[in-house]
């Protein structure tokens, strides 16, 4: 959020965290005159008509109240605002055996589960304008030549995009 602020001084960014602990390292290490950092559950966001841009990465996964997290953001947007989320795709086989992984070890993952949340997102109000599949390779991967042009041609599609991404409008 804060590469973010910095590349767009003009507009007020604001963070909002769960962890009071990552709230915290938040404000003191990712300060730019436009953007705050708030410790809180976006299920207990009060606002109305308060954003453009809601931007969530990796986040519906860990909501224990998709529904009631859902009718707060869609609130807090403005009119004909949009809600940007990047989610793990489980229908990658390395995200999926990832999330897997860390489900069973305890860890609060679990997996995006587009069947569910989708329905979810429409009945809060939501209308999906685009969905699209990106980043075919494990983070720590940096694709170059042939790689990189076989994650260019293939990331698109569902089995192959690590990551699903989902732009909602009010």
């Amino acid at each position: 959020l804060k590469r973010v602020a910095l590349a767009h001084p003009g507009i007020a960014c604001t963070g909002l965290e769960l962890s009071p602990g990552l709230a915290r390292h938040a404000r003191e290490h990712h300060r730019a005159p436009n953007l705050t950092f708030e410790e809180g559950d976006v299920t207990q966001l009060a606002r109305t008509d308060a954003f453009d841009l809601v931007f969530s990465v990796d986040v519906i996964h860990h909501m224990t109240a998709r529904p009631a997290a859902f009718a707060v953001i869609h609130r807090a947007l403005r009119r004909r605002g949009t809600w940007l989320a990047i989610e793990p795709n489980s229908f990658h086989p390395y995200v999926a055996l990832q999330q897997e992984r860390m489900r069973r070890a305890g860890i609060g993952e679990d997996h995006f589960r587009p069947w569910q949340a989708l329905p979810e997102l429409r009945r809060a109000g939501f209308v999906l304008r685009k969905r699209q599949y990106m980043l075919m390779y494990p983070a720590h991967v940096q694709p170059r030549g042939s790689l990189l042009g076989a994650e260019r041609a293939l990331e698109g599609l569902p089995l192959f995009g690590g990551a699903v991404v989902l732009t909602d409008r009010k």
